[in-house]
């Protein structure tokens, strides 16, 4: 029963063994297993329709296991009948297994096809590097009775363990070049079958994201290939793989600003919505395409029907989906609302590290800091953070970095002002391989030389965008005729600001204006403009304005000082200086509650600069418990047991009289506004009490919360900020009534297993120095308990801690 997993379904146990009912009474009975208590998706197969189960302890789960009889035929015929799974254990056994497998080809292939379906529930989790385990297990399924498939089906096995297997490699390396190149050679005949077809757009969809972001010419060769592929067969077009490729087509040309590839995408991806046939791929490609057409828009009716797009994705979202709040966050910052944005990354963040996505975390981390800058933060101590980040990552994702950098951050900066500061962080990380978007090379490159010269040689360096600019910039530089060069001018300043890129656009063309144009255009033309530009510049100063980002005001004024009379220049610095102290304000720390309970280590209430008042009575410090614990619970306290508890009594009206009385005292010591008493049962007002102990408990709920979603990076934070908390101080201190003994073993039970999940997952996510600060910390609350213990000793095996393994013996041996 072991090799099921430490949570198992009961239907799984049944199948695997003829007396399980029996049994399972006997081990529950005897506390070896117990009923789980939280809920967790299976990795194959419906849910369970019955509470699952789960050994009590991981040690003694472990110890079953390796003295278990694995029967791998069983195992396999669990697969066969789709019986839920509900851990890798069987996968590793299978994987481990020597033996031989008497089981039909068709029972085989079934169970690696259900492998390859755990795969997939894996990789959309925090635990998905957990799915080599599964990958082995298939893989060593796939020798027995080989040689009873066909050249065509082994062919199919192959490509189809070789797709699987570069699911689960995150990071360029070596082995995924290899593999790609093995799985691209081994398919190439597929583009000609209409069956297989599909599994050579999955071989050119690895190909793909190998190159997504720094070769856009070869992923628009493979894009040609693609289509060709769907136009000789058009069902290809309804398929997981081919929706694959319009994300990765729309992310290459997003990263490389190739705005005709949007318009194709968003036509395939409308064609798919063709009828109830197709309906499911329709949404699965609408969920996973759509949100890289949020952010392309030029029109307040293209940036309407986003925002629509944006509810409706919402509403379908998925529980794991990740790439729909990360693509929002961007729209958002797009839109100039960075106070949303500061909301949305601190979450965002830990859940990108966690799925692997280093690169998109490394934007999301600049991203933080262009919205700093944009809400008046300066630049100092920015290099500091992108040396953190720099080192933080290996060379495979400098690329992705740098190029983060040379957009967004310089970008940034120069609407902040420090255009020097952005020209020598641009010259540090840029280089010839990116391709930026042509309204920060103009304004990089007026910066560094505006001569006609030198803005000519830009001219030669750069690729048609498709924007205003561009087309402004072209004009001038193909000489043609004036009055076309101001009209499209006009043009571009007439149009109105929907996005903060428009904002840049804008810069650089009135910078353009200031020093090239004059070339080109005569004084009347150039007078005209500058009404226009001061009209623009006050739209621009506005739009910033509505959105609070006065570290960009102050950059736009400071840039074009002469385009505004002195009487508009103190309006707009006094706005901002208006906003800045309203953002000093906000930003500030909160203020200090005036009274605090403990109900750690000691039960005491302090008042500001007073000295604790300990109450003195059981009473009173039951009741003080009481109000605490009814806070912890999930269900609150009735009426009864709340004055039956606190008097230890039973009749409910000698009980009142009792509290009353023991109320009356209670509020002497913390005042008359720290208890309300106007609801069923009286509680703590917390908007003036702190207690640490709900404190603790809040954060480890917190903790908990994305523990149950294997979201281990984003549970450290909270779980180590409890445990910090607890220390080795004991809640409910001094109170032994049933009631209290019962909440400290709650308590400590819910320490306890989120400190082994998560310290196990972050070891199992590669992260042991994480897991060995939580575990450490959960020593200190839980002393000398066995198995965190072990897996503290794991964690320091995998740091290469050895001098700390010996200690901890020798301290075990000591306290023995």
């Amino acid at each position: 029963m072991a090799t099921l997993g430490e949570v198992f379904a009961r239907e799984a146990a049944e199948a695997l063994l003829p007396e399980a009912v029996r049994m399972l009474d006997i081990l529950m009975f005897k506390g070896i297993i117990a009923q789980a208590r939280s809920t967790v998706s299976p990795l194959n197969g419906p849910p369970s329709r019955r509470p699952l189960l789960t050994f009590t302890h991981s040690l003694l789960h472990r110890n079953f296991v390796e003295r278990a009889r694995f029967d791998a035929a069983r195992v396999v015929d669990l697969l066969v009948q789709t019986i839920p799974l509900y851990s890798v254990v069987p996968f590793q056994l299978l994987a481990d297994y020597h033996g031989t497998i008497e089981a039909p080809l068709a029972d085989l292939d079934i169970a690696i096809g259900q492998a390859f379906a755990a795969i997939v529930v894996l990789n959309r989790s925090a635990d998905w590097p957990l799915g080599t385990a599964v990958w082995n297990a298939a893989f060593a399924l796939s020798r027995f009775r080989n040689d009873e498939r066909t050249e065509r089906e082994r062919s199919i096995l192959q490509a189809n363990l070789l797709h699987n297997r570069l699911r689960l490699i995150r990071k360029p390396t070596q082995e995924r070049n290899a593999i790609t190149a093995q799985i691209d050679a081994l398919t190439e005949s597929f583009a000609n079958d209409e069956e297989l077809a599909p599994m050579r757009l999955n071989a050119l969809a690895h190909k793909q994201l190998a190159i997504i972001r720094s070769n856009h010419q070869q992923a628009l060769e493979i894009w040609n290939e693609v289509e060709g592929i769907a136009e000789r067969y058009p069902s290809v077009r309804f398929t997981e793989a081919y929706v694959h490729h319009l994300r990765g087509i729309i992310i290459s040309a997003r990263a490389n600003t190739d705005e005709a590839i949007f318009n194709v995408v968003e036509d395939r991806l409308n064609a798919l919505n063709d009828g109830a046939e197709h309906e499911r791929i329709w949404k699965h490609a609408r969920r996973i395409v759509g949100p890289y057409l949020l952010d392309i828009f030029t029109t307040q009716a293209e940036l309407d029907r986003r925002l629509q797009l944006l509810h409706e994705l919402e509403r379908e979202s998925l529980e794991f989906d990740v790439g729909l709040p990360w693509l929002k966050t961007i729209l958002l910052y797009e839109l100039g609302q960075f106070q949303d944005v500061l909301q949305l990354l601190p979450n965002i963040s830990p859940r990108l590290l966690e799925r692997g996505l280093y690169g998109n975390y490394c934007q999301a981390q600049l991203l933080m800091i262009c919205v700093e800058l944009g809400l008046g933060g300066g630049v100092a101590g920015i290099e500091e953070q992108l040396e953190k980040l720099r080192s933080q990552f290996p060379t495979e994702f400098q690329q992705i970095l740098r190029r983060s950098i040379s957009i967004h951050l310089c970008d940034s900066a120069m609407l902040h002002g420090a255009d020097q500061w952005a020209a020598q962080i641009f010259r540090k990380y840029s280089d010839d391989a990116l391709v930026l978007p042509f309204a920060l090379r103009l304004l990089l490159g007026l910066l560094d030389s505006p001569t006609l010269t030198a803005i000519k040689g830009l001219h030669q360096q750069s690729h048609a965008d498709g924007t205003d600019l561009w087309r402004l910039f072209e004009a001038a530089m193909n000489g043609e005729d004036s009055a076309q060069i101001a009209e499209q001018m006009e043009h571009l300043l007439r149009q109105p600001i929907l996005r903060r890129d428009h904002i840049t656009e804008l810069c650089a063309a009135i910078r353009f204006a200031e020093t090239i144009l004059p070339q080109f255009l005569g004084e009347s033309q150039i007078a005209l403009l500058r009404k226009s530009i001061h009209h623009t510049l006050i739209a621009m100063v506005e739009w910033l304005e509505e959105r609070e980002l006065f570290g960009y005001m102050k950059g736009v004024l400071n840039r074009f000082p002469g385009m505004l009379n002195q009487k508009e220049l103190a309006k707009w610095r006094g706005r901002i200086t208006a906003l800045e102290r309203q953002h000093e304000g906000q930003s500030g720390k909160p203020a200090t509650r005036q009274e605090s309970l403990s109900m750690l280590g000691s039960i005491e209430f302090r008042r500001p600069n007073q000295e604790p008042a300990r109450p003195r009575g059981a009473r009173l410090k039951i009741i003080l418990g009481l109000l605490t614990a009814d806070r912890m619970l999930e269900k609150r306290l009735t009426n009864r047991e709340f004055y039956c508890i606190a008097a230890g009594d039973d009749d409910l009206e000698t009980a009142r009289t009792t509290v009353y009385s023991a109320m009356h005292r209670l509020k002497e010591i913390v005042g008359p506004d720290a208890i309300l008493t106007d609801g069923e049962t009286p509680e703590l007002d917390l908007s003036r009490v702190h207690v640490d102990l709900l404190e603790a408990h809040a954060l480890l709920t917190e903790a908990i919360a994305a523990m149950r979603e294997s979201a281990w990076m984003r549970a450290r934070g909270p779980l180590i900020a409890a445990l910090d908390i607890f220390g080795n101080r004991v809640p409910f201190p001094t109170l032994y009534e049933t009631f209290f003994e019962a909440a400290r073993e709650d308590l400590e039970n819910r320490i306890r297993t989120t400190a082994m999940r998560v310290g196990r997952g972050l070891l199992l996510a590669g992260d042991a120095a994480s897991a060995e600060a939580v575990l450490r910390r959960a020593l200190v609350t839980i002393p000398e308990d066995e198995e965190l213990q072990q897996l503290l000793r794991q964690a320091l095996e995998s740091l290469g801690k050895r001098i700390e393994i010996e200690r901890m013996k020798i301290r075990a041996e000591e306290e023995d």
